[in-house]
């Protein structure tokens, strides 16, 4: 009776161990050592937003919300400012500082607000044209799952791209202000500005009903 009752423990032993093993560690989780040698990874504030080691595309990692509302590209030589972040169940508020090898600065704000109704997106986009200091001739970039304005202008050696989004169905909305310093050399006149805007594109909205997130994909 013993034995049989020592091999059935053994049984669920070998069973856990298998389970953690399948289970894919998050790079919060995971021992320094072992992460990738960016400044995204060796920011321990940073990284409690990654999802995973695994880039989603060249240069960037998978980024959830501490909300649970959005996911993201986010970029290897960014890091979150853990002064700066605030955030609740339904609201975000976070900057990402990115120092890229060429020796460009890059700001990104963002204010996510899931309270924001859609039908209301125009009400939203004139406050945050306030808050950006100036009107934005907005261009409108449509997917099956959110709707962009995006525009970019340059002013006191910034040259900045502006975007607010909202998903096509249900409520949310965020506003990105993302600033590259232009200073230092001739960072403004290299900017690719479709790397920028390919990057917005990948902030996908979360709602129950992933389908409805992923339709465009």
């Amino acid at each position: 009776m013993k034995r049989k009752i020592a091999l059935i423990l053994i049984f669920f032993i070998i069973l856990l161990g298998g389970c953690q093993m399948g289970k894919e560690l998050k790079p919060s989780e995971m021992n320094p050592d072992d992460l990738p040698d960016e400044r995204a990874f060796q920011d321990e504030f940073t990284r409690e937003f990654l999802q995973s080691v695994e880039e989603t595309r060249p240069g960037y990692y998978p980024f959830l919300s501490n909300t649970g509302k959005y996911k993201m590209d986010f970029p290897a030589d960014g890091i979150i400012s853990n002064e700066f972040y605030n955030s609740t169940t339904d609201m975000e508020l976070l900057g990402i500082s990115i120092r890229k090898d060429d020796g460009t600065s890059v700001t990104i704000n963002i204010i996510f607000d899931n309270s924001r109704s859609s039908d209301k997106f125009e009400y939203y986009l004139d406050g945050f044209e306030g808050r950006i200091g100036t009107n934005v001739q907005f261009e409108i970039i449509k997917n099956n799952s959110m709707t962009i304005h995006y525009n970019n202008f340059q002013r006191n050696d910034f040259d900045n791209h502006v975007a607010y989004l909202h998903p096509n169905i249900g409520s949310g909305g965020m506003e990105v202000l993302y600033s590259v310093d232009c200073l230092d050399g001739d960072h403004c006149n290299n900017t690719n500005q479709q790397e920028i805007i390919n990057w917005i594109k990948s902030i996908l909205f979360i709602h129950v009903d992933e389908r409805v997130v992923n339709s465009d994909e």
